[in-house]
């Protein structure tokens, strides 16, 4: 069942800028780079910090947002952080914020996260703010660390023990959680309220699936938490056709024990504002 929408405090898009550029896509030369037509009529690149296709989020004349200008040493002077899909017109709240679609209405625009990154970013904040209470039931006195500062909210509820960039065996994960270790994965393609993973094969991602199942079936809680950056999916669902190997390693990971979860982000161009918990359908190959 897909869950209410709750308020988070999130890092925000942009890094070098409070407020992200807007800009129209006009083409992606290559998979790190998008050509960009700026206010003004003038074309910069930027970086695409997204190695997958876009499917279905990038086509020319879509809307973006732009972190930047970098310093003249990058090769890049911009960030491609969101790309902007769908209707006309958003119904604002009385806050004067975005608000997307809800089930059962007319689909409207809605900004979708371009930056893989910003999901790991965000996570540390979708667990303080207790979206993902399995992991309030799972704890261990080893291996547990304070969240850090680097991923710290800064604001809100205190989260639970965190570590970033896990080195376990020969394995490295995201984030650890008290004693669970977790992989994130960004969601960006959709088909209707369907968020599906992954837009590209990805080796790397079944890769994971397996590394966390060999933990589970040790007695190591694991998790695979899938994060669509995209405030209209409903649910989340391997990409079968696309990567069937990792539709069939992350139903391997399910069945040894690791917890797939997902939620999906209200996304503004400030960032993250609202997040949801949403079903991961696993249905069969």
């Amino acid at each position: 069942m897909t869950g209410d929408w709750a308020a988070i405090i999130a890092p925000r898009l942009a890094t070098v800028r409070r407020t992200p550029l807007r800009a129209t896509f006009i083409e992606r030369p290559h998979r790190f780079a998008a050509r960009c037509r700026l206010r003004g009529g003038r074309e910069a690149d930027a970086h695409v910090p997204n190695p997958g296709r876009l499917t279905g989020v990038l086509a020319p004349g879509c809307q973006l947002l732009l972190d930047g200008p970098y310093p003249e040493t990058r090769a890049l002077a911009y960030t491609m952080v969101a790309a902007r899909i769908g209707g006309s017109g958003f119904k604002a709240r009385s806050c004067g914020q975005l608000q997307p679609p809800r089930a059962g209405r007319e689909a409207g625009p809605v900004w979708v996260c371009t930056n893989t990154l910003y999901a790991n970013r965000v996570f540390p904040a979708l667990v303080s703010h207790k979206l993902f209470p399995e992991f309030d039931r799972t704890s261990s006195t080893t291996c547990a660390t304070r969240l850090d500062d680097t991923a710290r909210t800064g604001r809100g509820p205190a989260a639970p023990m965190i570590r970033s960039e896990v080195a376990h065996g020969r394995s490295r994960f995201d984030f650890q959680v008290d004693g669970m270790m977790v992989e994130v994965k960004s969601v960006t393609l959709a088909s209707g309220a369907a968020g599906l993973f992954p837009d590209a094969v990805s080796a790397r991602a079944a890769r994971h699936c397996d590394e966390l199942a060999a933990l589970a079936a040790a007695g190591h809680p694991a998790a695979i938490v899938f994060v669509a950056q995209r405030g209209d999916v409903e649910s989340v669902a391997p990409e079968d056709t696309i990567d069937p190997a990792f539709g069939a390693a992350l139903r391997g990971a399910a069945c040894a024990g690791v917890l797939v979860m997902a939620c999906a982000l209200d996304i503004t161009p400030q960032g993250a504002t609202r997040a949801r918990r949403v079903p991961v359908r696993l249905g069969d190959a």
